[in-house]
């Protein structure tokens, strides 16, 4: 089922005379434009750089030269690997069937400011400021796809995993898509270009659609707090007014914000690939739905319910999520999905038929069980022991620990052995102790102090173990953590590893941040209340703008995402006697995207 609408084009001027114009470096957004140039100074070149403002490397594409005063014009794709240096131009025509997913959007018109950056020009001369100005000039015919919504029969069926995949086989087919999941519940956040806080999952699966993660792709993330409670943040921010409301009450609230983000992704986009939450077969909570079959009906799209092979059962939770699902929902359904099958397919003998006699919608694919390195969506699958000769790093895992992924890179270095530790355990033999971010510090430390774990952390660190707390793991290394306002469990004495204090507040930092180290560039992100201060000798500057301390083997810091960094990641491992050579972890994580896409081609599954 295909339909038609709009997506703009644009023009962009460059408002200064030519000669203001050189060396000049303009960036646009890489989704394949066409643009001409109008040249009237072939003498000084300037570099067109092909990428988005959030920050990412730049693709870039080529031009080619037709004389002084006469138009160049040539076409942009985002997977070139070209440099486009046209002469400078007193005015420049882009256009595109495709508006940018990180750009504001309407029916009718958008608007976007992108700043030149104005450098030397080659002769040595200077040149003044400009801007470029971009915005709605005419629009053009764009394919609308019907939605895809990957709905499971239970939890953990693999629906992140699904979405991630669907979008990297259709990006690779050339098709502009995007992920969406209206509400996630998690802790594994992950912070947007423009500081929006998101669901790791949909972070992921927006590089797998090759598109600028966006908060109206997970307008609705909940972050559980206590057993009864979560944070939510709306549209990338912490909404107070919703997370003090009671769960049946928020959606007439949360739906028109939920319904807006749908619509706005699905008018600039070809495809969407959508995921629900749970199970659509929670009669109980239909009523307060937002996320499962009152997506799909709202956006008419084709529903595949995917059901967990591996853990047996699979043909009766299919059966009884259709048989839980209205008349409308069930016309919705288009196909069965049979998640992480091992064996031969022989196995499953005429059961599909059987399937399909009883509901009238056949088995469409069948998934092998494929080990990966993805992170996960919201749970912790990783379970390890002590391995002798290895580098062995306990990561403490306490009650409401958050952005456990960002240690993934770590559990794939060959030689490294990361063992999760819940419980009171010596750790005099491990190399490290690594303690992660918390949604409630005070609560943590409850957990450490009651399970022995807070004492034997202490005395290891006394005798020289290397011990590296991130984020709220940092704040209960330190003296204090107060929580005057109740934004978390009230204020609690932290471990005193560190001179720190920790003031929480209201106040969210949510950003991404570029900082000096050794001699290079260091880029992690930020998440978290209030803010921490040094209050004695114990806390020397390790990173610098407060987002780390250390004294002796005990460091904290605020960055997420540092072993990311390969070289970060290479000197923390050589410090405790590792002898290997860290790789690209983005380049690992990337081919193991192409890993997971090649499955949906080779399972026939016609999407």
């Amino acid at each position: 089922m295909h339909s038609v609408v709009k997506g703009p084009s644009v023009h962009v001027s460059w408002h200064g005379s030519p000669s203001a114009a050189r060396g000049t470096t303009w960036q646009v957004p890489s989704v394949g434009w066409q643009y001409a140039w109008s040249v009237s100074d072939r003498a000084h070149c300037s570099e067109l750089v092909h990428g988005d403002p959030g920050g990412n490397e730049p693709a870039t594409g080529s031009a080619h030269s037709s004389g002084s005063g006469t138009s160049q014009r040539g076409s942009m794709d985002d997977s070139a690997s070209r440099h486009a240096r046209p002469s400078c131009g007193s005015y420049a025509t882009f256009s595109s069937a495709t508006a940018p997913a990180y750009w504001p959007s309407s029916d009718d018109r958008w608007m976007a400011q992108a700043k030149a950056r104005v450098a030397h020009a080659r002769h040595g001369c200077r040149v003044r400021a400009g801007s470029l100005t971009v915005e709605s000039a005419r629009r053009t015919q764009q394919v609308r796809r019907t939605p895809i919504m990957i709905l499971g029969c239970t939890s953990d069926a693999g629906k992140s995993f699904l979405v991630t995949a669907l979008c990297r086989h259709l990006a690779n087919r050339g098709v502009r898509v995007a992920p969406f999941k209206a509400q996630n519940m998690s802790n594994n956040a992950a912070v947007t270009p423009d500081g929006g806080e998101i669901g790791r999952a949909q972070h992921l699966q927006a590089l797998a659609a090759r598109v600028v993660p966006d908060v109206r792709m997970n307008p609705i993330l909940l972050k559980p707090s206590a057993d009864t409670a979560s944070q939510v943040v709306v549209l990338g921010r912490w909404d107070e007014r919703a997370t003090r409301m009671p769960w049946l009450e928020r959606r007439d609230y949360l739906w028109p914000i939920v319904r807006d983000a749908l619509h706005e992704l699905l008018a600039e986009h070809e495809q969407l690939v959508l995921e629900g939450a749970g199970s659509p077969a929670e009669v109980n909570l239909r009523a307060s739905d937002v996320v499962n079959m009152a997506v799909a009906l709202e956006c008419e799209a084709d529903v595949y319910l995917v059901s967990d092979i591996d853990r047996g059962g699979s043909f009766a939770h299919l059966l009884g999520t259709w048989m839980c699902l209205t008349d409308d929902e069930r016309r919705r359904v288009r196909g069965f999905v049979l998640n992480r099958f091992r064996g031969d397919p022989a196995l499953l003998g005429d059961a599909p038929a059987w399937l399909e006699r009883r509901t009238g919608v056949p088995v469409v694919a069948t998934i092998p069980y494929l080990r990966h390195a993805l992170p996960e969506e919201d749970a912790f699958h990783h379970r390890r022991r002590f391995v002798p000769g290895a580098s062995n790093l306990a990561l403490v895992l306490y009650p409401y620990a958050s952005n456990l992924d960002e240690f993934d890179p770590l559990f794939h270095e060959d030689g490294v052995n990361v063992v999760p530790v819940e419980r009171a355990t010596p750790l005099d033999a491990f190399d490290a102790v690594l303690l992660p971010g918390s949604k409630n510090t005070a609560a943590s430390l409850r957990h450490l102090r009651a399970t022995g774990l807070a004492r034997e952390i202490v005395s290891v660190a006394r005798r020289g173990t290397r011990v590296l707390g991130v984020c709220g793991g940092m704040q209960l290394l330190g003296i204090e953590v107060l929580d005057p306002q109740g934004v978390e469990d009230g204020d609690a004495e932290g471990l005193g590893l560190l001179d720190l204090r920790t003031r929480l507040a209201p106040r969210k930092t949510t950003r991404w941040t570029e900082i000096a180290w050794r001699g290079a560039r260091l880029r992690g992100y930020e998440i978290h209340h209030g803010d921490t201060e040094p209050i004695g000798p114990r806390a020397s500057p390790w990173l610098e703008g407060g987002l780390g301390w250390e004294h002796g083997n005990v460091a904290g810091v605020y960055l997420h995402g540092l072993f990311e960094d390969t070289r970060f990641r290479q000197e923390f491992l050589e410090r405790l006697g590792w002898r290997g050579r860290a790789g690209d972890w983005a380049a690992r994580l990337d081919g193991e995207i192409e890993r997971v896409a090649r499955l949906i081609e080779e399972s026939g599954w016609p999407i």
